[in-house]
């Protein structure tokens, strides 16, 4: 095996916190003892960005309510990325270590809130009394100690209150919702209170008539009640097979542009608007007991040495399957290593970019930010190399029946582009020694123009950054020296093969480029890994067809085991079930209507 650099685990991708602001409409759905009229909810409470998401938890129940509001001025929230509402796995994780200063500190009750049991294997839940109601497991207990310990935090630091400052927490499932700290905040209007309950099927099918195991009660309580979420309604409510999918669909306006060919515009959740100057990261150095436990993971499972170096397996299967593992590492990071020193810094750190964004008084005036728009920095960085390092991958794949002279030219039609901002060619007239001189990575030519592209954003020359800029400030800086280095690795390889060889039309060339095309190929593939933009190289094979849509795994608008089809049968072999997650997850499907349960009426 030959060793090969992968120093760095970063890319333009972090689990964070941060604040957004918006301005727009939210809807949130009550069920069964709904407020009525101008009744004011209790706080905190969700709402969700989309009508159908908010259908989806509560909608298909009896005395269904839909409460829509409109933001009245542009309100600061505090955002936790990633799935970071979804509550049947890690995604509360970042919260609750948050919340309680480190990781060790965080209860591990997998069934809930201490003090409330499990509920026994294969017993359904009661919904005849409230007797048995102490034996079950309602996962919004959980979900109110969040809200209201975030919410408490942010009125305690003195970040936010009634009309100013942030006034919520946003998270994301299958669709963006946020948890509204106080409904007496002016910042909060009410625009409509209306029943939305159907009339219920008067003969609904008897065999969806047993209650599964993950439904809950439906009586009435008083205490927080839900979510209900696909398949855990009232068989009789009429909307209940269509309403799983409804959310979905909501959930795909939302996909950004990459990554999901034909899915959309490709917007991204647009309503709300991330500054990530306050930006707050676990993969920040300063966590040291964090970062040392996740490297040390990597080391071992990745094979990659003490010093950052990756030994590259010599079979080439066995390769393949290292760099898959390698793009994809970061869906396995958790926030499960934060020591009690990781968390003071990581609270201390999270306050001071709160307090620069709404300025140092707790009540607006003058920032501490610089006023780089990182978020469209990386995102130019992203979708520029984003594409042309796939294009080039393909390219270097083999030279396809082409002459030597035909595949040279097409690959240097694209790499060309890549380095033509910053790599001034050498004067003429040419020779054989001067051009390997000059087209070697290490002359000063070279070192310069890598020095241009790493700095193309002259984010280096900006003064005065704050403890958060100054991470995302290093962290462009070095994905982009990364990048650079070996982009022009290959392009400068491509360069002098061409002009050594091939610049001149009537020459005959006996060449083999294979050994050339090989390393290369092996530089754009480790580049790709090392930079580990999974979710930029796996979409569908699209586009979809107009009755379907790009199927992204979204909790809870995954199997839940009431699917009734699986993909299209052309593209589903056998060897996949329809519930696996992580598969689809790196191999989107077009899916339909028909995944996601029965439309019977």
């Amino acid at each position: 095996m030959r060793p090969r650099t992968l120093v760095a685990y970063i890319a333009l991708a972090f689990d964070v916190s941060l604040p957004v602001s918006a301005e727009a409409s939210f809807y949130l759905n009550f069920s069964s003892s709904a407020p009525h009229d101008n009744d004011m909810p209790s706080s905190p409470e969700w709402l969700a960005f989309d009508s159908e998401m908010a259908y989806g938890i509560m909608g298909s129940l009896p005395d269904s309510r839909l409460l829509t509001y409109r933001t009245e001025r542009k309100v600061g929230f505090l955002y936790f990325d990633g799935m970071s509402a979804n509550l049947m796995s890690n995604g509360v994780e970042s919260q609750m270590t948050f919340l309680y200063g480190d990781s060790d500190s965080v209860p591990k009750h997998p069934h809930g809130p201490p003090g409330r049991p499990p509920r026994p294997p294969n017993r359904p839940p009661s919904i005849l009394n409230d007797e048995d109601r102490a034996e079950e497991w309602n996962p919004l207990d959980d979900e109110y100690f969040r809200a209201k310990g975030l919410c408490s935090w942010i009125e305690e630091h003195n970040l936010g209150g009634l009309g100013w400052g942030i006034e919520a927490i946003v998270r994301m499932n299958a669709g963006f919702e946020l948890i509204w700290c106080n409904f007496e905040s002016p910042s909060l209007k009410l625009l409509s209170n209306i029943n939305i309950s159907t009339p219920q099927l008067e003969d609904p099918p008897s065999g969806e008539l047993v209650l599964d195991d993950m439904q809950m009660p439906l009586a009435r309580s008083d205490k927080p009640e839900g979510p209900h979420g696909p398949g855990m309604t009232d068989p009789s409510e009429a909307f209940r097979g269509v309403a799983n999918w409804m959310w979905f669909t909501a959930a795909t306006r939302r996909y950004g542009s990459l990554g999901t060919i034909g899915t959309g515009p490709g917007r991204g959740e647009a309503r709300a608007k991330v500054n990530t100057c306050g930006l707050f990261t676990f993969y920040h150095p300063s966590l040291q007991g964090q970062d040392a436990a996740r490297i040390e993971a990597e080391r071992r499972a990745l094979n990659i040495s003490a010093d950052g170096k990756w030994d590259v397996p010599d079979d080439e299967n066995a390769r393949k399957h290292a760099l898959e593992q390698l793009m994809r590492r970061r869906r396995l990071h958790r926030t499960s290593n934060v020591t009690e020193d990781d968390g003071v810094h990581m609270r201390a750190m999270v306050e001071n970019g709160l307090r620069a964004i709404i300025g140092t008084d707790g009540a607006g005036g003058e920032t501490t930010c610089s006023g780089v728009d990182w978020q469209l920095t990386a995102e130019e960085i992203v979708v520029f190399y984003g594409d042309n390092l796939r294009m080039l991958r393909d390219l270097l794949v083999g030279v396809s029946g082409q002459s030597q002279r035909d595949w040279l030219r097409s690959v240097r039609s694209l790499t060309h582009w890549l380095i033509m901002s910053f790599f001034e060619y050498p004067p003429k007239p040419y020779t054989e020694d001067s051009l390997r001189d000059y087209f070697s990575m290490d002359s000063p030519s070279a070192k310069e123009a890598v020095s241009r592209c790493t700095s193309q954003y002259g984010i280096e020359e900006k003064d005065h950054l704050n403890e958060g800029e100054q991470h995302l400030s290093w962290a462009v800086r070095e994905t982009l020296h990364g990048i650079c280095h070996s982009t022009f690795e290959i392009s400068l390889g491509v360069e002098m093969q061409w002009l050594l060889y091939f610049n001149k039309n009537e020459a005959q060339v006996t060449l083999d480029l294979e050994n050339s095309r090989r390393h290369w190929k092996a530089v754009v593939e480790e580049l790709m890994a090392w930079l580990g933009w999974a979710d930029l190289w796996a979409g569908c094979k699209g586009p979809c067809k107009p009755d379907e849509r790009c199927y992204i795994p979204m909790w809870p608008t995954i199997n839940n085991g009431m699917w009734e089809h699986g993909p299209r049968e052309e593209e589903h072999d056998g060897r996949r079930p329809w519930g696996n997650g992580d598969q689809y997850l790196w191999e989107p499907t077009c899916v339909n209507i028909s995944s996601f349960g029965s439309m019977k009426m």
